[in-house]
């Protein structure tokens, strides 16, 4: 069975610790086919975070979008617009999902 591709996306604007603990939640999940994508709206992050979303970015454990405007909705039809899932799935920048949360919703389209 091939294991459908799973967008999750991630607007953000004005977070920092909370984005970063969302981050490290969501990179930890064991599912094995999906990319992040976050659309970052927000013009200056402190230091920590700025880094460690470049980070994620150079590893390409995320795809990484810095837009200079704030619109939750546009966030997320951007990000649609450049995902390549077959299923997309909206979480805020400040959740933390259960273990097992992407392979969860994968076995709900098989």
């Amino acid at each position: 069975m091939t294991l459908p591709l799973i967008s999750v996306v991630i607007p953000t604007y004005g977070r920092e610790e909370v984005l970063r603990d969302t981050l490290a939640n969501v990179i930890q999940q064991d599912y094995p086919n999906y990319e992040v994508l976050v659309v970052d709206q927000t013009q200056n992050h402190e230091p920590e975070t700025d880094a460690y979303l470049n980070e994620l970015a150079a590893t390409e454990k995320i795809r990484l979008f810095r837009v200079n405007w704030a619109s939750l909705p546009g966030a997320r039809n951007y990000a649609v617009r450049r995902a390549h899932g077959e299923i997309i799935l909206f979480i805020d920048d400040d959740v933390q999902l259960p273990p097992g949360c992407i392979a969860a919703l994968a076995r709900n389209f098989a």
